[in-house]
């Protein structure tokens, strides 16, 4: 099942000093780059504005939850399983009389 994942930075958590956040952050984003390099994450985006974005992916919940949790407490997320057109569709077709 594909997934959207909220994400938005929890600035009280993130370091002060803005070498150490730099590098939190630059940690973090190599993290992500692995993700999106394996295909675990099908796309990955930040907000122009900084601080909040988006990732999808099609792995399962046990999955998600885990991968999630490496980023804690730096970052919230709001998860978020879809249904495509066609799974859409599927279910329409089941309520049918």
């Amino acid at each position: 099942m594909t997934t959207l994942i909220l994400w938005e930075a929890n600035d009280s958590s993130m370091p002060i000093d803005r070498e150490e956040r730099r590098k939190l952050i630059m940690s973090m984003l190599e993290s992500v780059k692995k993700s999106l390099d394996s295909g675990d994450t099908k796309m990955w985006g930040i907000s122009a504005g900084g601080g909040n974005g988006y990732s999808i992916t099609d792995r399962s919940a046990k999955e998600v939850f885990a991968n999630t949790m490496k980023y804690a407490p730096y970052i919230k997320f709001q998860v978020k399983p879809m249904l495509s057109a066609d799974e859409m569709i599927d279910v329409m077709k089941e309520m049918q009389p």
